[in-house]
């Protein structure tokens, strides 16, 4: 999905206060969900493979929040015939 947000827009949103207590929080819940992952409950579950996978995938998506970037503007260098 991509979302067309002027780079400057997007390089103030990050640096933004309210934005960075965001992330430290979602960075916070990653690194609880990576302890879970290590637990002996979860490892010796019947289905501490699904769980397992279903901790990954929150954190491979609080992760994909996190690390999100701007792609810069790439000008059409196409001359109109």
């Amino acid at each position: 999905m991509n979302i067309e947000i002027p780079e400057y827009d997007y390089a103030m949103w990050k640096k933004d206060p309210v934005t960075l207590a965001v992330f430290r929080y979602l960075e916070s819940i990653a690194d609880y969900s990576r302890e879970q992952m290590t637990s002996r409950e979860l490892v010796s579950n019947p289905n501490g493979l699904l769980r397992l996978n279903e901790i990954r995938g929150y954190i491979t998506a609080i992760e994909d929040i996190v690390n999100m970037h701007a792609r810069p503007e790439i000008e059409d260098s196409r001359e109109d015939i």
